[in-house]
């Protein structure tokens, strides 16, 4: 629950994981703009906190319990949220590339306009969750459940998308490095 070498944002304050959990505990939920870069946290439970423009990248957060938390414009670069729990969170205009999203639960989510270039979502759930404007390029989609997930306007360019079930991809952007759910490059074999 340390914050290793972390570097201070100007404009924001500090704060360790360790006060972090305290104060949760103690009923405080507004945690905004706070530096957390390479926070580590275990299978934390900080369900509805406000990390809104809060900097977690870096961050080890795997098994975290972050559902229905405010996180827009949060900075989770380079995270580790494998097997987090993000139920109805809100992450408009989040930075997530490079995330660990591993069998994630993202359902009922809003990512609009956030970006996850290159993040690991596989097998994630993403459920109901809204993607619109959302900048996928790269992004790792295998086996992934996206299952009424809104993909208006998603840069789904170089994602592999194989075996992923439930996306509609009409109306997200897509190039001849996309993998479609069928294995095959877009443009090749339409799934």
């Amino acid at each position: 629950m340390a914050l290793y070498a972390s570097v201070a944002t100007p404009g924001m304050k500090q704060l360790s994981g360790d006060v972090l959990v305290v104060r949760y505990g103690l009923g405080e939920r507004s945690f905004r703009g706070r530096d957390l870069v390479k926070l580590s946290l275990f299978e934390a439970c900080l369900t509805g906190i406000d990390l809104t423009g809060s900097d977690l990248s870096q961050a080890y957060l795997p098994y975290v319990q972050l559902g229905k938390a405010l996180l827009s414009s949060v900075c989770l670069d380079q995270a580790e949220l494998s097997d987090g729990q993000f139920y109805d969170a809100q992450l408009s205009d989040a930075s997530v590339d490079g995330a660990r999203l591993i069998r994630a639960d993202l359902r009922r989510c809003s990512l609009r306009n956030a970006t996850l270039r290159n993040a690991v979502l596989i097998g994630a759930d993403l459920r109901y969750a809204d993607l619109t404007g959302a900048d996928l390029t790269g992004a790792d989609l295998t086996g992934a459940n996206l299952e009424r997930a809104v993909l208006d306007g998603a840069n789904l360019s170089r994602c592999i998308l194989y075996r992923s079930r439930g996306g509609i991809f009409e109306g997200a952007e897509r190039d001849r490095r996309t993998i479609n759910p069928d294995g095959y490059p877009h443009g090749l074999h339409e799934s």
